[in-house]
This record gives C-alpha cells, structure tokens and sequence, in this order.
C-alpha cells in the first residue's frame, strides 16, 4: 500500500494526529543569499546560497480525530485543547517530528524534524464545525524517511 496523507505530530513514540480535515497544507522553503550590485554594470550578483528551516501553514476542520466523528461542541472543544497541548514546545516537551506521510503496512513515515510551533488560531464562532489555522516552523528543511 502507498504512502498516506497522515498529517500528525510526533514524539518519541507517541504520535497526535491532526483533526480533518485538512483544508489546506502549504510548505514554505526559503534560501538565503547575499546580493551585490556592481558599479556601472547591469545586473547584480547573488552568491552564498542556502536553505533556511520550512514554514508549515495548515488550515483545518474539527469534524473528526483519529478516524472519530466530532459532533458537539464539547468534543470539538476537547479535540482543539488536545491539539494545543500536543503542539506546546518548552522546557518540559521538546521540539516534535511533524508527519507528513504514512505507510500503515510498512510502518514508514516522511516527516520533517525538529518543529515548533509558531502560531496557533481556531474559530469557535460556528457551532456545528470548529476551524483552526496552524503554522510550524522545521529547522531542518529536510524531508525525512523511517
């Protein structure tokens, strides 16, 4: 069987995966470069380039969490403070792997390592279907595979 659309956050051996759906997953790399304009020439010269950590921006739904429906408020509730516990980063809980893809057969994953997160937003203001913008930030831009 392929690879999933799995997206989860990741500790050790436990994992938290996000509620769906996912309305919107966008990955946003950076390099850094430094530009030099020469005198009396055309153009300019950029050298030094390098990649800078990746920006996970995800939009979603609380209608379910790990494959249960989500009807009342309570539970939508319940299901977002989870959500905000399992993305906290401090002295007591280390930066997460968030999991992009996984592979229920084989048990592989690709995910991205040493993530925090940087922003957190939900919308309470419909009764029947919680919303919440999420943003990660990946100090290491690289995709992993285990």
């Amino acid at each position: 069987m392929p690879l999933q659309f799995h997206p989860a956050i990741a500790r050790s051996t436990a994992s938290f995966p996000l509620p769906r759906p996912i309305v919107s997953l966008r990955v946003q790399d950076v390099w850094d470069a430094e530009r030099f304009k020469s005198p009396l020439i055309d153009g300019q010269r950029t050298v030094g380039h390098s990649q800078g950590g990746s920006t996970i921006v995800i939009q979603g739904q609380v209608a379910a969490q790990a494959e249960e429906v989500r009807f009342t408020e309570a539970e939508m509730l319940a299901t977002l403070l989870s959500l905000r516990e399992a993305l906290h980063v401090g002295e007591s809980q280390p930066k997460f792997d968030f999991v992009l893809f996984f592979d229920p057969v084989t048990n592989e994953r690709q995910y991205f390592q040493e993530c925090s997160t940087t922003r957190l937003e939900w919308d309470l203001s419909e009764a029947s279907l919680y919303t919440y913008s999420l943003t990660i930030q990946a100090d290491d831009p690289q995709i992993h595979t285990a």
